[in-house]
């Protein structure tokens, strides 16, 4: 498959990594050359973990030097002033990692783009002040010495080739956890929620959860190369953990390639070794060191592997002709869907009172409206009569100003979206919010895993069903650049059953679609009924709402103007004059039938 050929040059590199760990020592002769791998060891562990959080929020830290520098001085002085065992002291360093960043990981991913990263920055300049002032602890900018060398009895780690040993099977053992981690089925959810976090949570998983443990974990990886350096140093200041590291580990990532584990062991080597390669030039060191960092940005803006894997999959491409063939078919006709797990019952979704204000506009006002399970239901009004704010705030996304919202008995007013998606309510958007790097198959997996562990193994055949009820199966492995808009509709609607919900708000299903197309989204609503779901459907195609609905809401400037069968709704002179017009231009599109051939096994 496509998809997994982009990942197929990870571990044969990891693996010649691996063997050159080995060997180098014994070929190696100039030992300060291991002092320099020693270093690119400790950043590449580092740039691992701010790739990892990269993969998994999208966002960048300039904080993570704070994690650098916690691991090194807590090691230091739990084994040097309160002489605890090594041991002990590197358990108290990783609790104290892990901690720390939990604390800092709830305010700091509340916040986006360069505020993450101006939050981050502040948390290191706090870290040096601290370091550099409480000098009864740190020993302030004077440094810290005499922390204890590492010692274990069957390999030398007290001089600069022996601890190389030690430092590459860590950086190697991250490198391929990592790797290993975004190739699983929580590296999956890691990159939808940094594609398209919203989306991603509407589906039911705990975004927030996953982000904190994204978090945490990068820190982690920090922490680790700090103890690391503190033993292999002997002697720590606070000058090493200032925010200029956490500069040049951002830049190391971006020039091997941001989210790429390999791609930040090559950025920590390139950027580690640069410097003393361009020693001699002494003044001139700085403005060639910039000349190279903006030659490879420019030539590569993804960073070096990204552009590398480019060259080998346009040459792959090659002999790849057929498999690369037109396969974004248009399925128009329904072969028979087979069974998909049943819907919940959760009882009525019942809204009471809901009013929602956008600073001064009043979007919702005291709207109140119970729907039935098992019917298709409508809710219509003219654009900007607050449809779409009604889907948000059932759905969590907007908050009500008053009101109350109901699942059966359950009051879900004011919950998360996650926590509504798990309640029992799934979503479409208007627009597609779809994951441009994921497959057809990858997009009903997310959907899958609420409440489930993320395990591509158990998963896959309830996916599989999924995608035979929406004749999706042939397109499985396409990406959706690849597909059509109705299929994209389709991939939404497929999301969204995944998850098993009793209630799908379906939020403009037959835009931009021709007839035939509208149909067979008909055709799919007709047999979401069928497997114990209830579809509430927004559209401004008459002739589809009025084809599929049992029931027909009309919404107009943010209050309920109509309530019935799409008959009554159609002779209401109030909607006639707020939106429909005539009957005879409601009711010009054909009849979809309910009983329909290939909704029967459905």
């Amino acid at each position: 498959m496509r998809v997994e050929k982009k990942t197929a040059i990870y571990f044969p590199a990891l693996i010649c990594l691996s063997l050159s760990g080995l060997f180098l020592p014994s070929f190696i002769k100039n030992d300060y050359l291991f002092v320099i791998l020693n270093v690119v060891a400790f950043n590449g562990i580092a740039v691992t973990g701010l790739n990892l959080l990269y993969d998994a929020t999208g966002q960048v830290s300039l904080g993570h030097a704070v994690f650098y520098g916690l691991g090194a001085y807590t090691t230091a002085v739990l084994s040097v002033t309160f002489g605890l065992p090594l041991w002990t002291a590197w358990m108290g360093s990783v609790a104290m990692v892990l901690v720390s960043s939990f604390i800092l990981a709830f305010p700091t991913l509340r916040l986006h783009g360069h505020y993450m990263v101006m939050a981050t920055l502040g948390c290191n300049i706090i870290l040096t002040v601290i370091l550099n002032q409480w000098e009864s602890l740190t020993g302030g900018p004077s440094g810290f010495p005499g922390i204890p060398e590492l010692s274990a009895g069957f390999v030398e780690l007290s001089t600069d080739r022996g601890f190389f040993r030690l430092a590459w099977i860590a950086l190697l053992g991250f490198a391929f956890a990592t790797v290993a981690l975004q190739k699983s089925g929580v590296g999956k959810i890691f990159r939808a929620i940094r594609q398209n976090e919203i989306a991603t949570e509407c589906c039911g998983t705990n975004t927030t959860g996953y982000k904190i443990f994204a978090f945490v974990l990068s820190a982690l990886y920090a922490g680790i190369a700090g103890i690391l350096y503190a033993h292999y140093m002997s002697f720590i200041s606070p000058k090493t953990f200032g925010v200029f590291r956490s500069l040049e580990w951002v830049t190391m990532a971006v020039v091997g390639g941001m989210g790429n584990v390999l791609g930040g062991i090559l950025g920590a080597f390139v950027l580690t070794l640069l410097p003393e390669l361009l020693h001699a030039l002494e003044e001139l060191q700085v403005l060639f060191y910039g000349i190279v960092l903006m030659s490879v940005l420019i030539l590569c803006p993804q960073g070096m592997v990204p552009a590398i894997r480019s060259l080998v999959d346009r040459f792959s491409a090659l002999t790849e002709t057929e498999a690369c063939g037109d396969k974004s078919l248009k399925k128009k006709t329904l072969r028979g869907a087979t069974p998909v797990r049943a819907g919940r019952n959760c009882g009525k979704l019942r809204i009471e009172g809901l009013s929602v204000n956008f600073g001064g506009l009043q979007a919702l006002s005291s709207v109140s409206v119970t729907f039935d399970p098992g019917r298709i239901h409508a809710v219509i009004g003219p654009n900007g009569a607050g449809k779409t704010t009604l889907f948000n705030a059932v759905c969590g996304i907007v908050k009500p100003r008053s009101g109350k919202i109901f699942l059966g008995d359950l009051e879900i007013t004011g919950f998360s979206p996650h926590k509504i998606a798990l309640s029992g309510i799934g979503r479409t958007f208007q627009v597609p919010q779809l994951y441009s790097e994921f497959s057809v198959r990858d997009h009903v997996f997310v959907g899958m895993c609420v409440g489930r562990l993320p395990l591509n193994g158990m998963i896959g055949d309830d996916v599989d069903e999924v995608l035979r009820f929406f004749d999706l199966l042939e397109l499985s492995e396409l990406k959706v650049g690849e597909v059509s808009l109705f299929d994209k509709k389709r991939i939404e609607l497929a999301r969204a059953l995944a998850a098993n919900p009793a209630y799908i708000l379906v939020d403009e299903p037959g835009g931009g679609l021709n007839e035939e197309e509208k149909e067979a989204v008909a055709r799919y609503l007709f047999a979401l009924t069928k497997v114990g779901v209830t579809p509430i459907v927004v559209d401004h195609h008459m002739d589809l709402v009025m084809n599929v609905a049992e029931r027909v809401v009309v919404l107009h400037q943010g209050q309920i103007i109509a309530d019935g069968t799409p008959d009554e709704i159609v002779e209401n002179p109030r909607v006639a004059d707020a939106y429909l017009g005539s009957r005879q231009k409601v009711l010009s599109g054909g009849r979809v039938e309910r009983g329909c051939e290939g909704c029967g096994n459905a």
